[in-house]
């Protein structure tokens, strides 16, 4: 039964109704079936369909096709006997094998059997090896829970068969949910599956193909495991020849199956306890814990390799995957799964928290030997969670042993509780309540005394009878700021504790309304204090990590980079791998890296922590947007344009369901997708988008904010692109005036705003005053990112472009190789500034009279920057025009006319850096 049908069947109101109509249509023959259902839809069109899911769930689920059985199915053509067994139906076939209904010709009772037998077209030796192989594998194993062999033979044209135990039933996810089962009905189901499991391995026999489909339940609630045919013997004297190459490793169901089987790896019973924990996901969430694009092993291979799995307790509470945003099946979809199991949402997603989640991810982890030791240990952890005892996956604390004795005797706890207070309570009462009222006074007092001084700094914030007559009684936000920093500098210092941390929420509040001298200076003091006298880590670690994101604003990475790291330890210490708080801190190290230029790096970091964020938050949390954010402008950056493109609108979309349209998160947003507008020549489209995200910023950040002069700068770069250079200027000269005015001289935004405006005034004719900015733009990103940073390839591209123009060629050739050995290092081969690179590295060799050697690179790189940017585009302009000048040059006329079929570029060939 498919997913969707379980989730239509749990959502119907009269289940009742629809489960006896399908009692009773199962029986029918098909026509008098057809003319059942025709009356159920005159009434109730949608009880027909609930009945016609589950009736196609039972033919898909019993494996039991009821088509008649014909001699010339599929494998040959085959008697109606087979030894002693006259062949009834085919129930099932595969790669390999033909499954048929069958029962005992020479009993005087009717005895019903399952026949497989290999397929005429597999009857070779390998084939015939594994065959042997799974009748020796059954013929060893006797457990309630397993299909039995009763016989085997050969047919008449020499392929072997086995008969089997013939089980009718329902596939075990689709019996659970036919029957809507409770969490802990569902737990007793796999904890006899687990059982059957651990007799196979004590029998030395990996199943290797633990899913759904091979676990049938029968009416009576009995699961049977079935199908050994790619199991694996561990005894080496019993498996001879049978396993003779890696081909039988990779038969696998890519859902089901470990890492080890996906890679090809030796496989171990570890490998069926993984198996096992995605049953148990799928039994408890009605999903599967990864969602693969495909089933190709590297597709596969790559989601288990990048993520990890959510807990199950998460899991229920989003909608299904691939549902329309806002659609009623995304809305519904974990409704349905819940009451398909007997819960709401919320209400199953506390069920599965702690132990559940604990079980099911001991079970999924990645490496081998950190899951359960056995399948016998999986089962016995779920035996003591219905029992309320503590499990093995659990970290075993006494606060935990404790807690879980509590609830397993909540009735006696309280009883004896009670019983003692009675008895010794008056006892001594008189000799504990002096004591114990001191304590509590004592404490009370430090509380109120720390609420009360709270409370006094706040309201003294605005308290205005203490401030100068001459000053408006209306105080600005950074007054209201100065005076906070004033009072906790001269009346909080004797409780360090507090002291630190309201200096960190000055620091930091100062660095939002771009005031960063202060901010940092708050920052650095409320570090040092937390360091001498936090209460806990976390609360230095939340500090240092508040410093660090203003030191990667301000430029200073490094120290940035090492305040980030030190939060992510004490967050792990204190909180284990999977808390929010360590993702957030895992993509604070992720963006300065980002911002050196370790790509590949920042891409691990960001997924991590966008994993954890998925596990532990809300679907459409802050944190998970922001990460999502990030990984779209590591995207664009690596020129992945459209991966850029989709993670950016799926923000969008969480931002607009949210109702966040008017936020520095969403102007971020909009930033950002401006950018792959931009690089990939939508330049309107861009200049709308970055004119909103200038707008909001503006609104809430103010005329002298430094996201203000970003704003300011990347539009200045539309107009540079488009040609309309007059206009950049002034925009250009504002930026890099408000960045030198928030971070001075010394900072990236600076090197970036100095390369933008001297590239717009060469193209202006304004050659000396661009080479100046450029060459100072160049050093300045070699102080702050290092020799081999892409944006110093980016200058160095500028400045040899400069050099063309100005006769320096043989100096500008230098500088362009240099650029593009930096970005092959560190970008794909197929990103478009490599194009770039190669074009005006092109015009060098053509200007030095070299144009055999500039003819690959000019006629290579062109196609590629016309792909990119567009045919209009000033940047494919100028690499047309060097090509014309190629072949004038070459003296081939008509060449260089080809390419004059767009009007040249403007008089100046300069370039405006993307």
């Amino acid at each position: 039964m498919s997913d969707n049908t379980r989730h239509n069947l749990a959502q119907s109101e009269d289940w009742q109704q629809a489960e006896t109509l399908f009692d009773a249509a199962v029986k029918l023959p098909p026509a008098e079936r057809a003319a059942l259902l025709d009356r159920v839809s005159e009434q109730q069109p949608a009880l027909r369909e609930e009945v016609e899911s589950l009736l196609a769930a039972d033919e898909n689920a019993s494996d039991f096709l009821r088509s008649p059985f014909t001699a010339g199915s599929q494998g040959g053509e085959q008697p109606a006997r087979m030894g002693r067994y006259h062949l009834l139906k085919r129930i099932g076939q595969g790669s390999t094998g033909i499954v048929y209904l069958a029962r005992r010709a020479d009993q005087p009772f009717e005895q019903r059997v399952a026949i497989k037998v290999l397929r005429a077209g597999a009857n070779d030796e390998s084939h015939r090896r594994r065959f042997d192989l799974e009748q020796r594998i059954l013929a060893g194993l006797e457990h309630p829970n397993l299909a039995r062999l009763l016989d085997g033979g050969v047919t008449d044209d020499g392929r072997p068969y086995l008969v089997m135990e013939y089980v009718q039933g329902l596939a075990i996810d689709a019996y659970c949910d036919l029957h809507r089962l409770r969490v802990g009905e569902r737990l007793e189901l796999m904890r006899t599956v687990a059982q059957a499991v651990q007799y196979a391995h004590q029998n030395l026999v990996i199943h290797r193909d633990i899913k759904p489909g091979n676990i049938l339940v029968s009416a009576k609630g009995v699961p049977k495991l079935l199908d050994f045919g790619i199991a694996k013997l561990l005894n080496p004297a019993l498996m001879g020849a049978a396993e003779p190459t890696a081909t039988w490793v990779r038969l696998l169901t890519p859902h089901y199956a470990s890492p080890e089987q996906v890679r090809g790896q030796p496989v171990t019973t570890a490998t069926d306890i993984y198996s096992l924990g995605v049953l148990l996901f799928k039994l408890l969430t009605g999903c599967l814990p990864y969602a693969f694009q495909g089933t190709s092993m590297e597709e596969v291979e790559r989601v288990l390799r990048e993520e990890e799995p959510v807990a199950p307790s998460v899991m229920v509470r989003r909608p299904l995957p691939g549902a329309a945003a806002g659609s009623s099946d995304q809305t519904g979809s974990a409704r349905r799964r819940s009451r398909a199991r007997g819960l709401e949402p919320l209400a199953r997603s506390r069920r599965l928290a702690g132990d559940l989640d604990a079980i099911v991810l001991t079970a999924l982890r990645m490496e081998p030997q950190r899951r359960y030791a056995s399948a016998e240990q999986l089962a016995e952890d779920l035996r003591r969670h219905r029992l309320g005892l503590p499990v093995r996956a659990c970290r075993d604390t006494m606060r935990y042993r404790t807690a879980k004795f509590l609830r397993r005797h909540r009735v006696a706890v309280g009883v004896a509780l009670g019983v003692l207070t009675l008895v010794f309570g008056s006892l001594l009462a008189l000799g504990w309540q002096s004591t114990r009222l001191a304590h509590e006074r004592d404490r009370a007092q430090q509380q109120e005394r720390r609420a009360t001084r709270a409370l006094d700094f706040v309201i003294s914030l605005f308290d205005i009878s203490s401030a100068n007559r001459n000053e408006s009684p209306v105080m600005t936000a950074r007054q209201v700021l100065d005076r906070g920093l004033e009072h906790v500098h001269r009346d909080l210092a004797s409780d360090p504790a507090m002291q630190a941390s309201l200096l960190g929420a000055l620091g930091t509040a100062y660095c939002q309304m771009g005031s960063f001298e202060p901010g940092i200076q708050a920052l650095e003091e409320a570090v040092a204090l937390a360091r001498r006298h936090a209460r806990s880590k976390p609360a230095l670690a939340d500090l240092a990590d508040a410093l660090g994101i203003q030191l990667r604003n301000r430029g200073e990475l490094k120290r940035a980079e090492a305040l980030h790291r030190e939060a992510l330890e004490i967050y792990r210490d204190a909180y284990g791998a999977h808390h929010p708080s360590v993702a957030r801190a895992l993509a604070h190290v992720a963006r300065v890296l980002h911002t050196l230029g370790e790509l590949e790096q920042a891409g691990v970091l960001y997924r991590q922590a966008l994993a954890i964020q998925r596990e532990t938050l809300e679907p459409n949390d802050p944190g998970i947007r922001m990460t999502l954010n990030d990984l779209g402008l590591l995207a664009t950056h690596r020129g992945d344009y459209a991966g850029a493109q989709r993670l950016l609108h799926q923000v969008l979309r969480l931002e607009n369901s949210a109702g966040a349209k008017q936020t520095v998160n969403r102007a971020a947003t909009l930033n950002n997708l401006g950018q792959v507008l931009y690089e990939t020549g939508d330049l309107a489209g861009a200049e709308a988008l970055l004119g909103e995200a200038l707008a909001i910023h503006r609104k809430l950040l103010g005329e002298h904010h430094p996201k203000v002069a970003q704003g300011e700068h990347n539009l200045g770069a539309i107009f540079l692109a488009e040609g309309r250079y007059d206009q950049a200027k002034p925009r250009l000269e504002a930026a890099l005036a408000l960045w030198r005015q928030n971070f001075g001289d010394n900072h990236q935004d600076v090197a970036t705003a100095m390369n933008s405006l001297g590239n717009c005034l060469y193209r202006l004719g304004d050659l000396q005053q661009a080479e100046d900015l450029l060459r100072r733009s160049e050093a300045l990103y070699r102080t702050l990112l290092g020799d081999e940073h892409p944006l110093r390839g980016r200058a160095l591209l500028a400045l040899g472009r400069l050099e063309n123009a100005l006769g320096r060629s043989a100096s500008a050739e230098q500088r362009l190789r240099l650029a593009l050995e930096i970005w092959r290092a560190k970008l794909p081969e197929d990103h478009w500034w490599l194009a770039q690179g190669e074009s005006v590295l092109g015009e060098s060799l053509l200007r030095q009279g070299h144009w055999q050697r500039a003819e690959p690179l000019l006629v290579a790189s062109y196609p590629r920057i016309e792909a990119q940017l567009g045919s209009r585009d000033p940047e494919t302009r100028d690499a047309r025009q060097r090509l014309v000048a190629l072949y004038r040059a070459a003296g081939d006329p008509e060449r260089a006319a080809a390419y004059r079929e767009l009007p040249p570029a403007p008089e100046t060939p300069a370039f405006a850096p993307r």
